[in-house]
């Protein structure tokens, strides 16, 4: 799942393991503040959870009110690696256990 978002950053200063106090409009900019000091941007791509938006761009930023509805819901990933051919599901099978884990 890496490979896509390193091929779309590849001419990118990427900053990874950064944990962000805050970001705060500077003009046209962004500044970035972070334990370690402050990072300047020309554009800033969020994707931490909703609830985590206000704590770092403000209460008062308009994208805190048009987030406020969202809900959030647990979801589960399961990636695995097999040697030999990867087995398939098969659909109307429900004894089949990779029929279990995909129809859930």
């Amino acid at each position: 799942m890496l490979v896509i978002a390193k091929g779309m950053a590849e001419r990118l200063v990427v900053q990874l393991g950064t944990p962000v106090s805050a970001v705060v409009p500077n003009g046209s900019d962004w500044c970035v503040q972070c334990d370690d000091g402050q990072l300047d941007a020309r554009h800033v791509v969020k994707t931490v959870p909703a609830p985590q938006v206000a704590g770092n761009l403000g209460a008062q930023h308009p994208l805190v009110a048009q987030i406020a509805d969202v809900e959030m819901s647990a979801g589960l990933t399961l990636m695995d690696a097999v040697s030999g051919d990867a087995p398939t599901a098969r659909l109307g099978e429900p004894n089949d256990p990779l029929a279990l884990i995909t129809m859930q």
